[in-house]
């Protein structure tokens, strides 16, 4: 949408909020002081977590000013491999830290700085919605146009991001052609697998806020788990957002003493030969023609990621 269509679909979708509040999604309607709250609370945990992140640079870019170390001690320059060092470092029962030689510290602090943001993706208002115990009741983009016609903040312009609207716009045209994918991909890995499709994931580290990720698929049999996350191109790889499904999926699998073997795969429906793309995944046409679980599982896992 150009910025008049958007301005135009905001307006119409406000008056609608004002006026016609009978039709309005009943769940949010029922739940408006919930979703308020959710919101506030949402914004003041990615602020503070801002804060922390902030004041955490501070604190190492002075220990570094300083040539201290984070047990009060001082730091020593090593030749070899020419880095800052604790003259205490043996001392085990306190921590310590280390430092790159000042040149490298120091454009290493400087890109450290340009990243310390306030952090929201584009999916904020589903992590809302699951927040609020709203999963596939309210659906994303309603949330965002109640929060817009009762005068709240979109947080990712807020917060110098691109709007929330147009990144909700343009994800659902490109979503078409991907959901296809999924399909095609899902209804033949189902008739030899256990599939969980888009599963919810949530996950905390230790001393930060809960998030959620959202594979495409998992599958399984009694020897096997499978990531599958499906690209339209190969250009569109994250192989971050995999690694992250591996390690939750992996230490889900230790909790619970399941010994059966874990890979991830992309597939793809596009592939373009680059020197620069050395995980160009497998095609979905390639992997359809199979026609026995034997097959499935040797190419998809001979063609693993990880």
């Amino acid at each position: 949408m150009n910025k008049k269509e958007i301005s135009q679909y905001i307006d119409k979708r406000t008056s609608f909020y004002s006026n016609l509040k009978r039709e309005v999604n009943v769940e949010i309607h029922k739940n408006e002081k919930i979703l308020i709250k959710e919101y506030e609370k949402f914004e003041s945990s990615i602020v503070e977590k801002y804060k922390q992140d902030l004041e955490e640079f501070r604190v190492k870019y002075s220990l570094w000013k300083t040539k201290k170390c984070k047990c009060g001690k001082s730091l020593r320059y090593i030749n070899f491999p020419s880095f800052w060092g604790c003259i205490d470092y043996r001392n085990l029962e306190n921590e310590h830290i280390t430092f790159k030689e000042d040149e490298q510290q120091r454009q290493l602090f400087k890109r450290n700085f340009n990243n310390v943001k306030v952090r929201l993706n584009k999916d904020w208002c589903t992590t809302i919605i699951v927040n609020s115990g709203l999963k596939n009741k309210i659906k994303a983009k309603e949330l965002f146009l109640f929060y817009q016609s009762i005068g709240l903040d979109d947080l990712r312009v807020k917060y110098g991001y691109k709007s929330t609207l147009t990144t909700l716009s343009t994800y659902e045209f490109a979503n078409k052609k991907s959901k296809k994918e999924e399909s095609v991909v899902k209804e033949f890995l189902e008739k030899h697998f256990k599939v969980l499709y888009q599963p919810y994931i949530e996950y905390k580290y230790k001393n930060d806020q809960k998030k959620i990720c959202i594979p495409d698929l998992i599958i399984s049999d009694e020897n096997l788990v499978l990531i599958i996350e499906i690209k339209t191109h190969n250009m569109y790889i994250d192989e971050n957002q995999i690694n992250l499904y591996y390690q939750l999926i992996s230490h889900s699998q230790k909790m619970k003493t399941d010994k059966r073997t874990l890979a991830s795969v992309f597939v793809v429906n596009e592939i373009y030969e680059s020197e620069f793309n050395t995980n160009n995944g497998i095609l979905i046409e390639d992997l359809i023609k199979l026609t026995s679980k034997e097959e499935i599982v040797s190419y998809l896992v001979k063609n693993k990621f990880q």
